[in-house]
């Protein structure tokens, strides 16, 4: 989906990780009261609060801290990010979007930014961001999906307080395989669970399901499932195609393969937007994404992306 939250939307590189670097806030956005938004475009049951820029900034720390220090606890170490512009200017337009698994350690946790170029041209859609964030957790030594599982919904419950009836699970058949685990764990599979034809999902490769890197259609497919939450007034059941309608968002992914080095990704906006219905303006990010470029990027070798952002 447009600015979800892709299984391996955390883009990696071979060598060390590099040093974790922050994102310049728009200072020419100053002030400016909340705008409450309802009957948003292609969601007439969703209503969230579009908050100034730096209000949310603070509100998404204390998520990161509490991300962190959570799972931290269980094991876990917190590692920098990689800058959000690449060395690939062939891809992306130069921003990070996802990549390879490689270059961090098992156990490792990162909040990372990305940018999707593909996503402007959906803007409109009220859980869309040209700038947002991914919070990656990569797999301990011999940990399973039931363990993982577990760790993700404890903290979606307790630590963020969502209803877990709001909660909905898209992958394919395979995930029938876990069925008994996923139901004493207080999913109702009739109807907090769809499950998508196993080719229409590898067709997409867009992670509720199969995830495939999207230039190399011939490369690993992993296995996951899509994690939405529900934001209208109560959910009727689980939807009935694919997409789910956009009073679903999508959440996070959490792999389906022990083997997978990826344990789970999850939206730090999105999970914000779930617990408290708060979200950023998308033109005060995409003010904080041209202002992040301008800053780091070499002036006269910027980005291409850098110019396809002034069309907006």
């Amino acid at each position: 989906m447009a600015n979800g939250v892709s299984f391996f939307t955390i883009c990696y590189s071979n060598g060390k990780v590099a040093s974790n670097m922050k994102i310049g806030r728009r200072k020419v956005i100053k002030g400016g009261a909340c705008l409450a938004v309802s009957s948003l475009v292609g969601s007439p049951v969703m209503a969230l609060e579009r908050i100034e820029i730096n209000e949310f900034s603070s509100t998404h720390d204390v998520l990161k801290t509490s991300l962190f220090d959570h799972f931290s606890q269980l094991g876990y170490t917190r590692a920098d990010h990689m800058p959000l512009i690449t060395n690939d200017y062939d891809i992306n337009g130069g921003l990070r979007y996802h990549g390879v698994v490689s270059g961090y350690l098992p156990g490792d946790l990162v909040v990372q930014p990305i940018s999707r170029l593909d996503d402007l041209a959906d803007k409109d859609r009220p859980d869309n961001l040209p700038l947002f964030h991914v919070f990656l957790c990569r797999r301990l030594p011999g940990s399973t999906f039931e363990t993982v599982f577990s760790q993700l919904l404890n903290y979606l419950t307790e630590g963020l307080n969502l209803e877990i009836s709001r909660l909905l699970l898209v992958s394919i058949p395979g995930l029938e395989n876990r069925r008994d685990f996923i139901e004493a764990n207080g999913i109702d599979w009739s109807k907090q669970v769809f499950i998508r034809d196993h080719d229409d999902a590898l067709e997409a490769g867009d992670g509720s399901g199969l995830f495939r890197f999207p230039e190399s259609r011939d490369g690993d497919v992993y296995t996951t499932a899509g994690l939405y939450y529900f934001l209208g007034d109560e959910p009727e059941g689980a939807p009935l195609s694919y997409p789910p309608p956009s009073d679903w968002t999508e959440i996070g992914e959490i792999a389906l393969d022990d083997v997978s080095e990826v344990a789970f990704t999850l939206g730090t906006e999105r999970l914000i937007l779930a617990e408290s219905r708060k979200f950023p303006h998308w033109h005060h990010r995409l003010a904080e994404l041209i202002e992040h470029i301008d800053e780091v990027a070499d002036p006269g070798s910027l980005p291409p992306a850098r110019e396809a952002l002034d069309k907006f």
